[in-house]
């Protein structure tokens, strides 16, 4: 008998969460940004998701960047099962210039310390990092 000991481990119940780095069309970044906060702003009491952050760069104008964090991956294919974020995501797509770059984490450690979080991310959007 044969043991894998490369074998992944069930991640099923880890922390989950995403960077996805869109691209608007010229003049949309600021269209893109409100939409995407009120769509942030649907998921507050979305069980399972943690964090959703949008945020712009200084270094690249057209960008809008969205963290997003959930209990676990079933919690986000909960969140994208959800009632209306298809259309969401649809209508996302007028204010693009292109596909989003989407970066999937396992989150491995650390603490998420909501009060500092939520700071952070107020100071973070007022400076449009």
């Amino acid at each position: 008998m044969s043991i894998n000991y490369r074998k992944e481990p069930d991640m099923s119940n880890a922390a989950f969460g995403l960077i996805i780095t869109f691209t608007a069309k010229a003049g949309q970044q600021a269209a893109l940004v409100a939409h995407l906060s009120q769509a942030g702003a649907s998921y507050a009491n979305e069980p399972g998701t943690e964090q959703f952050v949008v945020a712009t760069s200084p270094t690249q104008p057209d960008a809008v960047i969205v963290i997003e964090r959930y209990s676990s991956h079933a919690a986000h294919a909960t969140h994208e099962a959800a009632a209306g974020y298809a259309e969401i995501r649809a209508k996302t797509g007028q204010f693009l210039a292109g596909p989003p770059q989407v970066l999937p984490l396992m989150i491995a450690g650390g603490k998420l310390m909501a009060a500092a979080w939520v700071s952070a991310c107020k100071w973070v959007m007022a400076c449009n990092f």
